[in-house]
């Protein structure tokens, strides 16, 4: 490989937030060995002159600088599939175009990464809310240095290991090798996706339990969807989740856990949808228990329950008064 690491930057509709990502990334302690490849996905505002404003400023890095170019908006997995297409990088990296990094971002992943001769590495992160709060991740990974691909896949299904892949430097060959791209379409829940199949073929996983990354949760494509085109997402999701593991002859190991991720949505549709049918019960994974959802680490209330007892029992016409009474509830709840 040409470089050390290749850091992936989709840009779409970002220009509010992109100088400071931008600054964040042109100034790391670690940039000998670094490319960057900037993806423009068509986007409508003046992202594309703060980068070329920026490439003047840092001038001694334009050369390690590549933009690709959408003729047309395809979407955050398209964007990631153009960048993974071009990359030169030992090692891979994807960053949003709306957060930032800390300036030893890089050079502390690459470090945990080659020591430990891993495939992957991790880091802790910030996590900053609409009005300015913020948290920091602390996920304890150093007792998982030793833990199988199989261990690492069921933590990343129960979010004991974050999805997302800004806190994960992967070694290209991963992405390459195996033929892992993102499904052009899918724009939620990807990071899920891609983690699930890179944490498979994964021989070894690295951490550092330094928080690396800024991320803004206010943003992102989601935010601004429907509930209802959300929920599509998550059906396209658990789907594709689905046919990886029966193509690799290993759906049994995680059929509980995609069972389990299939009635979220269910759940999700049912109190979603606006509908009085009893249509939509037989709409959405009607063959998947909502009681399943019990076993989960999460407390659920007895009335919650309940709804899940009658669903289950195919009581739909009493399911359907138990959500008018419900949003009833959450109406006067909030105070309207």
């Amino acid at each position: 490989m040409e470089y050390k690491i290749s850091v992936c930057v989709p840009i779409y509709n970002v220009e509010k937030y992109f100088e400071q990502c931008l600054e964040s990334l042109f100034t790391q302690t670690m940039l000998d060995g670094v490319e960057f490849v900037f993806v423009n996905d068509c986007t409508p505002d003046s992202s594309m002159e703060i980068l070329q404003r920026m490439l003047g400023k840092y001038s001694k890095i334009k050369e390690h600088i590549r933009i690709f170019t959408h003729e047309t908006n395809r979407g955050l997995a398209a964007a990631r599939n153009t960048a993974i297409e071009n990359i030169r990088g030992e090692y891979t990296i994807h960053v949003d175009s709306d957060d930032w990094v800390e300036p030893n971002y890089l050079e502390e992943l690459y470090k945990t990464i080659t020591e430990n001769n891993a495939d992957i590495a991790i880091c802790n992160y910030f996590g900053h809310g609409p009005k300015g709060e913020f948290g920091v991740s602390d996920f304890s990974y150093l007792e998982l240095q030793k833990a199988t691909a199989h261990r690492l896949i069921n933590l990343l299904f129960n979010y004991e290991v974050i999805p997302m892949l800004w806190i994960k430097l992967v070694r290209t060959e991963l992405y390459k090798k195996n033929k892992i791209l993102w499904i052009e379409g899918i724009n939620k829940g990807e990071d899920m996706i891609t983690s699930l199949k890179i944490f498979f073929f994964c021989k070894k996983c690295s951490f550092t339990k330094v928080p690396l990354y800024h991320y803004r949760y206010a943003n992102g494509f989601t935010k601004k969807m429907p509930l209802l085109k959300n929920i599509s997402q998550d059906i396209q999701s658990v789907l594709e989740i689905e046919r990886f593991f029966k193509e690799q002859g290993t759906y049994f190991q995680y059929e509980k856990e995609i069972i389990r991720k299939k009635a979220c949505i269910r759940l999700d549709y049912l109190f979603a949808n606006p509908k009085c049918s009893i249509k939509k019960y037989t709409e959405v994974f009607s063959d998947v228990p909502l009681s399943c959802l019990k076993f989960t680490s999460k407390k659920i209330s007895k009335f919650r329950e309940l709804f899940f007892k009658i669903v289950d029992h195919k009581l739909y016409l009493f399911a359907n008064i138990y959500l008018f009474f419900y949003s009833i509830f959450r109406f006067f709840k909030r105070g309207v």
